[in-house]
């Protein structure tokens, strides 16, 4: 179903993804996934950023709303090799609390397996300002801290990915989110290890609404099976592997087709961003074992992980 730009004036909610020039023809294959698979949906599809971003005119039809955003980050304070492209999500909510109420705030490095993505958006998140899932690290090492926490000395405390996350934006607001995170930069110098997802868990200390892991599935690689039994809605590719890039052959062929086709179909001039993944290669018997070994260990721990949640709308408050 097209969408038009009168529609999109009467919506309250959004999914949202901040990306660079860089990050574009990703956020865009990501949007025509969600397009697609959401015929009716009811919901904007939203790409903040502080670069002068363009939709191709053949996916003109999606109706994506290009947010320029202020240029809010100063020069010096991304560190080495993390660009300030990675930090623009910590004002994005501000700046779109006037037209939206709630948003999806997805990575750009995840693909939409299906689901009912309006059902997410009205989920009761309780009176905090964002609901994220466990990264997979919290998950299958719960009794070992966040590395950021164990620099600043806070102790074992529930840590999240911030590739997906509900926002309540007037929450948000009222709470000074943005300024908090900004801040957590200066009360603690050493524990930036992870750009913003770092300032965000040091900021709110473990106080988040929690949803299932199936709305951010950040298990991949050797353990990527651990998700054949599960509903999984996005799928995460939070590691320097990517299904674009990826020449070791990490992530199943079916993800890196995917963008080929969206590529050739809408914007060919990305196509040479693509690193063919290799040939299949044969495990040998100790490497083969030793997968068996990690399967069986980490998916008993994810089972009981995931057995928290009564279903995929459930959330721990």
């Amino acid at each position: 179903m097209a969408v038009t730009a009168a529609m999109t004036g009467q919506r309250r909610q959004a999914v949202v993804q901040c990306a660079d020039a860089a990050y574009f023809p990703y956020a865009l294959h990501l949007m025509w996934q969600i397009d697609r698979l959401t015929p009716h949906r009811k919901f904007d599809l939203v790409i903040a950023s502080a670069s002068d971003l363009v939709v191709p005119d053949a996916l003109a039809p999606l109706g994506i709303i290009v947010q320029k955003l202020p240029d809010a980050i100063p020069d010096d304070f991304a560190k080495p090799h993390q660009p300030k492209s990675m930090y623009t999500r910590i004002h994005m909510p501000d700046a779109l609390a006037d037209r939206y109420d709630r948003l999806l705030y997805l990575d750009s490095d995840i693909v939409f397996e299906g689901g009912d993505i309006a059902r997410f958006l009205n989920v009761d998140i309780g009176a905090y300002p964002i609901a994220a899932a466990r990264t997979a690290r919290a998950i299958l090492w719960p009794n070992v801290a966040a590395k950021e926490f164990q620099i600043a000395g806070l102790g074992n405390l529930p840590y999240f990915s911030t590739g997906v996350m509900l926002i309540d934006t007037a929450r948000y607001a009222s709470e000074a989110c943005a300024r908090r995170f900004m801040d957590a930069a200066e009360n603690h110098p050493d524990a930036r290890v992870l750009a913003d997802q770092s300032l965000i868990n040091l900021a709110l200390q473990g106080k988040f609404a929690e949803f299932s892991p199936v709305w951010n599935w950040c298990i991949a690689g050797e353990f990527a099976i651990l998700g054949q039994d599960l509903p999984v809605r996005f799928r995460h590719f939070n590691f320097k592997s990517k299904p674009w890039n990826d020449p070791k052959g990490v992530h199943p062929p079916a993800y890196h087709d995917s963008y080929r086709r969206f590529f050739q179909a809408y914007l060919p001039e990305a196509l040479d961003s693509l690193v063919a993944p290799p040939r299949p290669v044969v495990l040998d018997m100790m490497r083969m074992v030793r997968r068996l070994v990690n399967f069986v260990k980490h998916r008993k721990q994810m089972t009981a992980f995931h057995s928290r949640f009564r279903d995929e709308w459930d959330i721990k408050l």
